[in-house]
């Protein structure tokens, strides 16, 4: 198979790959994003975000949050958090420069969180997503 491709100066452009791994029997997914400047094409790829986490807090004193953690993706410009709320639909909730958020916009109810890799006007595909519980009363 050929495979031409036409490179403009100043221009940029992404590839998404996906990768199997024979042992797992898996797939990733990560974009590729390039840009020629100078004569000098430059590759970054954006890993999907791993180990996502979250906790809980609820004090006695009605004080609540969900606090998310995932697994650093190398090449990282960000991440952007998207949220469902009970059986409602995915939406950006914020941009985070670290690997971890705080969602401090949150009542009793059932919370749904996924994370993308994102560097400039790019992003990786959404990690897979967690469901946190926040409970009518706290403790």
């Amino acid at each position: 198979m050929k495979v031409r491709t036409l490179l403009v100066v100043g221009a940029a452009f992404a590839t998404s790959v996906f990768a199997a791994d024979r042992f797992a029997l898996s797939l990733a997914q990560f974009t590729q994003t390039s840009t020629v400047s100078n004569n000098t094409l430059t590759t970054t790829t954006l890993g999907t975000p791993t180990g996502l986490n979250g906790t809980v807090v609820c004090t006695a004193l009605l004080l609540r949050s969900n606090e998310l953690t995932w697994n650093a993706v190398p090449n990282a410009g960000g991440y952007r958090i998207e949220r469902a709320v009970g059986s409602g639909s995915f939406s950006t909730l914020a941009d985070s420069a670290t690997p971890t958020y705080s969602d401090t916009a949150v009542s009793s109810g059932t919370y749904h969180y996924r994370v993308a890799t994102t560097r400039n006007q790019w992003s990786s595909p959404v990690s897979g997503s967690i469901t946190l519980v926040q409970p009518g009363f706290c403790l």
